[in-house]
C-alpha cells in the first residue's frame, strides 16, 4: 500500500507500509511511469522527502529516519540511519542542513531536529514538544509549522521558531488546543496534511474541510477560511500549493476518491475551479510538479499522473515573469541581481 510521495524532475519516489519499501519511478513520459529501482525500509514508512541526490524516509513504527543515495535511481542505496528518541516517526521535512522530524508519540522529542549536513552520520540538532501527537510538518524560512491530531487528543497547528535548531521555541505562546493562538478547526478533526506558503497554512481536516490559516503573525495564527470539500463521507487527505492553486484529495474507503481544486488567490474566498476528478478508491498522498499532478492510491496500489493543463515552449523571452513556484529542471544564468526575500536551499 503507498502512502508518501515526493517528486523531483524525472523521478518519483513512492513509500509502500504495509511491503515496507521505497520504490522509484520513472516519469519523464507521464503516460507511462516506469518502476526502476526499490529499497528497503523499516517498519511503515510514511512521508518522504527529496533533496538532491539524498531521498529521507520517515519509518513510522520503525521509528528512525533513513536516508538512501538515490543518484543511481535503478539501484538507491542505505546510506544511514536515524533512530528517533519516540516512537512513530511520522512526517520528514528536508531544508538544506537539517531534517524536521514529528514523532506521533509525542512528548519531549515531539519536533526533532536532526543535522543532515553529513547523510552518513545524522546527528540530532535540538527537539522540542508541543504536548500533543504530531503528524506532519512543513518548514518555510525560520519557522517550522506541526499539525497535531490523528488520533483523540486536540487538533492544533504549533509553530516553532528553529533559527537556532539547537533550541527550537514555540512561538504560539498560549498553548497547543484546538483553540490556539487564534485558529480553530470544527473541533474534533483529525488533521492530516499541510502545505505552507507565503502567508499561509493549508491544512486538511477529517471533517472535510482545508483550514486556510493566516500565519503572517507566528504567534497568533488566524483562521483566515474553512472551505468545505466534500459530500460528507470523504476525507481530506492531502493538500499540495502550486501557484495560485490549492490541490486537494479525498478518500473514502469504499468508492472512489476525488480531487479538488481551487484558486486561493484570495486566500479568504477560495474559489473551486476543478470539482470532483476521479482518483481511484483510496488516494492517500499527492504531489504536483509543473502540469501534472501525481497521486498514490492506498487501495489500488497505483500511482496515478493528472495533466492539469498549461503551456510549454522550447524558447522563452519575458520583459517580466511572475510565478507563485519556479521549477529549473537544469541550469538558471542570472545576468543580474537575484534578490531573495526568504531563504536560500541547495541540495
Amino acid at each position: 500500500q503507498p502512502f508518501g510521495i515526493a517528486v523531483q524532475g524525472n523521478y518519483a519516489y513512492v513509500t509502500f507500509n504495509v511491503t515496507n519499501q521505497l520504490d522509484i519511478f520513472d516519469v519523464s513520459n507521464p503516460a507511462n511511469p516506469v518502476l526502476l529501482g526499490q529499497a528497503s525500509t523499516l517498519a511503515q514508512p510514511y512521508f518522504v522527502q527529496v533533496q538532491g541526490k539524498y531521498v529521507y524516509v520517515a519509518d513510522g513504527t520503525g521509528n528512525a529516519m533513513q536516508i538512501y543515495d538515490v543518484s543511481n535511481p535503478k539501484s538507491p542505496e542505505l546510506v544511514s540511519t536515524f533512530s528517533s528518541n519516540v516512537s512513530t516517526a511520522a512526517s520528514v521535512f528536508v531544508q538544506g542542513d537539517y531534517a524536521y522530524i514529528t514523532n506521533h508519540g509525542g512528548g519531549a522529542y515531539g519536533l526533532e531536529i536532526v543535522n543532515i549536513s553529513n547523510p552518513s552520520n545524522p546527528v540530532l540538532a535540538g527537539h522540542a514538544s508541543d504536548n500533543g501527537s504530531p503528524w506532519d510538518v512543513y518548514v518555510q524560512g525560520r519557522y517550522a509549522y506541526v499539525i497535531n491530531g490523528n488520533g483523540t487528543d486536540a487538533t492544533s497547528l504549533a509553530i516553532f521558531d528553529v533559527s537556532n535548531p539547537a533550541n527550537p521555541v514555540l512561538t504560539d505562546t498560549s498553548g497547543t488546543n484546538e483553540t490556539s493562538g487564534g485558529w480553530t478547526d470544527t473541533g474534533t478533526a483529525d488533521l492530516w496534511n499541510l502545505y505552507v506558503q507565503g502567508s499561509y497554512a493549508y491544512i486538511a481536516a477529517s471533517t472535510d474541510i482545508i483550514s486556510v490559516v493566516n500565519i503572517s503573525n507566528p504567534s497568533q495564527p488566524v483562521l483566515a477560511k474553512n472551505v468545505p470539500t466534500g459530500t460528507g463521507s470523504s476525507v481530506p487527505a492531502g493538500v499540495y500549493l502550486e501557484g495560485r492553486y490549492l490541490y486537494t484529495i479525498e478518500t473514502n474507503n469504499s468508492t472512489t476518491g476525488i480531487m479538488q481544486i481551487y484558486d486561493v488567490s484570495n486566500p479568504y474566498n477560495p474559489a473551486q475551479v476543478g470539482a470532483n476528478v476521479q482518483t481511484g478508491e483510496n488516494p492517500q498522498n499527492l504531489w504536483v510538479q509543473g502540469r501534472y499532478v501525481y497521486i498514490d492510491d492506498n487501495s489500488s496500489t497505483t500511482l496515478s499522473i493528472f495533466d492539469v493543463g498549461g503551456e510549454y515552449a522550447s524558447t522563452l523571452q519575458a520583459g517580466g515573469i511572475q510565478a507563485g513556484t519556479l521549477g529549473v529542471d537544469s541550469n538558471a544564468l542570472i545576468n543580474g541581481y537575484l534578490s531573495v526575500g526568504g531563504g536560500v536551499q541547495v541540495g
